[in-house]
């Protein structure tokens, strides 16, 4: 009887020890495991560093190249100003002595009469006088001062369209007012972006590239820039010519926006191109135009 406990005992205790080696043989592979994986990750870690700076250094390379892009645009806008100017200062040339034909240069003639009439002594002024009057004319017709800051010298082609009554003069006009709209448009990116709420236009571009529909609004835009916004689209919508250069900018700007979005897995390019003063520009004109949607 005894024997048999004694036996009983002695076979659970050696299975109890055959148990205790396997769970010890079992947390010894487990810690070799685990020695092994911190090793290969101390060793991984710099490759991870010099992967992870390098993605940064490329980053970085991309916005620089978005930015020099930015200022292509902008330098090509500025080149077809210039080609534009050249072109036009023949025909204003040929266009400025018109008044000095115009006026009667015979009449220096009829001075012989001046001494039986006295009185017609001071006609050989009147050429120069009549020049000097149509010079005045055509002057505000040319250079209308446009005090009323930067939108009111954007609406300046318009109101020279208006005012003008012969067809030549009529025709110069339309010919400056898309470049002077251009050049408006290139010169004053720094006022139309300080017309716009910095977070709210990231805010906004975020939720429209997610999927989201009219979420452009007034409230985009500071009290001022609303004027401001006001006045762009009442000429977007009278102004061929405005328009014109409004859907070039949008046109141009798209293009870009597109390229560099093809290898900008995380946007982090659009949203640099769509903060800048360049983007606002084109924000407050999309939006004007009505292509955000």
């Amino acid at each position: 009887m005894i024997s048999d406990v004694v036996e009983s005992a002695s076979t659970r205790f050696s299975d109890a020890t055959a148990e205790l080696r396997r769970t010890a043989e079992v947390i010894r592979s487990e810690l070799e495991s685990t020695r092994a994986e911190i090793k290969r990750g101390v060793f991984e870690l710099p490759e991870e560093t010099r992967e992870s700076t390098s993605a940064m250094r490329r980053a970085v390379s991309e916005q620089i190249n978005a930015l020099k892009e930015l200022s292509d645009i902008v330098s090509r806008s500025g080149r077809m100003l210039d080609v534009s100017d050249n072109s036009e200062s023949p025909a204003r040339t040929q266009r400025a002595p018109a008044p000095q034909r115009a006026a009667p240069p015979p009449r220096p003639a009829e001075t012989p009469r001046a001494s039986s009439q006295p009185q017609t002594e001071y006609r050989p002024v009147e050429p120069g006088f009549g020049t000097a009057t149509a010079t005045k004319r055509r002057e505000p017709a040319a250079a209308q001062p446009a005090p009323g800051g930067w939108v009111s010298d954007l609406l300046r082609g318009a109101s020279r369209d208006e005012a003008s009554t012969a067809p030549a003069a009529r025709q110069a006009t339309n010919n400056r007012s898309p470049l002077h709209v251009v050049e408006s448009l290139n010169s004053l990116s720094v006022d139309i972006a300080r017309a716009i709420d910095h977070e709210a236009a990231i805010d906004l571009w975020d939720r429209y590239r997610r999927g989201e529909r009219n979420v452009f609004t007034r409230r985009l835009y500071t009290l001022k820039g609303q004027q401001t916004f006001d006045e762009i689209r009442r000429k977007y919508q009278n102004d061929g010519d405005f328009r014109a250069a409004v859907e070039r900018y949008c046109v141009d700007f798209e293009k870009l926006l597109e390229d560099v979005s093809a290898n900008d897995r995380d946007n982090l390019m659009a949203q640099t191109y769509l903060s800048s003063d360049t983007g606002k520009v084109y924000t407050m004109l999309a939006h004007a135009a009505g292509r955000l949607r």
